[in-house]
């Protein structure tokens, strides 16, 4: 199952992964929900594909952060953006964080890792009637794959029997997030500290040294 979201402005979705999105964007969220699996250990994977003219090309982006408010314990954003040939303007993107929700209303237990793999070019044009009337010449097609859990995982989609993955897509450059209030508060504290106590060991010394200095006996010439 899959539903589509639209936004008139910039906010952020309450659900995890809480993606921030803007006027110029739309998100898609996937999940399977009691889907009998064909072995206990079974896993699943997502085909994504991309359908554009030949004029654009495309790549995907992994972006790091120290800011995991919104997505507890997940410090990274994959992005595949489109770009014309030999630019570097961004024109498209799709933007997804790399966990995945073993529940529909997950807690910190019940996120599970994803992975995606290279991006490919593919040939033959979707069999989708939009696209083909859309895209009659010079179609180029990228697609990957999105996998969902880790060999090393322990628990399996079987364990719950329903898991969800959110990607966001738009015009444009993708939405980034700048530091939350809380995050700026703890790095001020952790740079301005240890500098208190330099400067403040700094005074102490010279201060010792002055006193010790004024104490001791004058030269007599």
């Amino acid at each position: 199952m899959f539903q589509v979201s639209v936004f008139e402005s910039q906010g952020r979705d309450e659900a995890w992964p809480s993606l921030l999105h803007n006027a110029n964007s739309s998100q898609l969220r996937v999940w399977i929900n009691g889907v009998t699996p064909r072995g206990n250990n079974s896993r699943f994977i997502l085909e994504f594909q991309s359908v554009g003219d030949a004029g654009f090309q495309s790549r995907v982006d992994m972006r790091s952060s120290i800011d995991d408010e919104y997505t507890p314990s997940i410090f990274k954003v994959s992005e595949w953006v489109s770009s014309p040939v030999n630019s570097s303007s961004v024109w498209g993107f799709s933007q997804w964080k790399p966990v995945a929700y073993r529940k529909a209303r997950p807690v910190f237990e019940d996120a599970t890792a994803c992975r995606h793999s290279e991006l490919v070019f593919v040939n033959g044009t979707p069999p989708s009637a939009v696209i083909q009337a859309y895209f009659t010449h010079n179609t180029r097609i990228y697609g990957l794959n999105i996998s969902f859990g880790l060999a090393e995982d322990p628990v399996f989609y079987d364990a719950t029997k329903y898991i969800s993955w959110t990607v966001l897509m738009g015009l444009g450059d993708p939405p980034s997030d700048s530091f939350s209030p809380l995050i700026i508060i703890i790095i001020t504290v952790g740079l301005v500290t240890p500098l208190v106590f330099i400067i403040l060991g700094g005074v102490f010394v010279c201060v010792r040294k002055r006193t010790s200095q004024s104490t001791a006996y004058e030269p007599i010439n």
